[in-house]
């Protein structure tokens, strides 16, 4: 790519009316590739930065490998805690050295999630320390699971040790059903998987929007 040269290409985004509880617009533009190229390698930065300081405790990579390899990213839904719409991110997983704790004997390697990232007022440097996730299978009244559940990163420590701030956009999905003690604090990201969250992650979108509105309508965040 030559220098000050602005590609430019056809992307998707979406659009979310005034209300979080209105399904959101996917919508066809053209955009400079820059910013994508930006955002991609400044969130990268702050996941290998974590990797290092902790001696890679739980990473594995391989001695001639490049790191930047080992890091594969997943489209998830973001719900921020500050009122704006959901939207999707790139969810970044690293490999991990210990199996897979909701598929031991997979054959499949194992890779840790960082949700971290996009979580604001998160504690630093504890990575997976600093949240709690949470499996979705079915809606209430299923007589099956899903084919592709989904997973719900929270935060849980956060960096001056004060609870998180109530996450406006769920509140409003919920309405009349909102209970503050069981209230979803924080940014809360949502990821889509096979058979493991830690294995198996794919890519979702935002026609699973519907789906997890309806699930976080009647559902408020796991007690510890």
């Amino acid at each position: 790519m030559s220098p000050g040269k602005n590609f430019i290409r056809k992307s998707h985004l979406l659009l979310f009316p005034s209300k979080c509880s209105t399904a959101p617009l996917r919508l066809e533009v053209h955009t400079s590739l820059r910013p994508v190229v930006y955002n991609y390698f400044y969130f990268s930065a702050q996941i290998l930065l974590y990797l290092l300081s902790e001696n890679q405790a739980y990473s594995n990579p391989s001695p001639s490998g490049d790191i930047m390899d080992q890091l594969v990213s997943f489209e998830a839904l973001l719900f921020p805690s500050d009122g704006r719409n959901p939207h999707m991110v790139a969810l970044m997983t690293s490999p991990m050295s210990v199996p897979d704790p909701h598929a031991p004997y997979s054959t499949l390697p194992a890779r840790m999630p960082h949700p971290e990232v996009y979580m604001d007022y998160i504690a630093e440097g504890l990575g997976p320390r600093a949240w709690h996730y949470h499996l979705v299978e079915a809606l209430d009244g299923m007589n099956k699971k899903f084919v592709n559940p989904y997973v719900i990163f929270y935060p849980t420590v956060s960096r001056d040790g004060m609870p998180f701030p109530i996450n406006k956009c769920l509140r409003e999905i919920q309405g009349r059903s909102f209970r503050e003690a069981t209230a979803w604090r924080g940014n809360i990201i949502v990821a889509k998987y096979r058979e493991s969250p830690f294995s198996s992650m794919i890519n979702g979108s935002i026609a699973d929007f519907p789906i997890l509105r309806n699930y976080f309508m009647t559902h408020g965040a796991p007690q510890s």
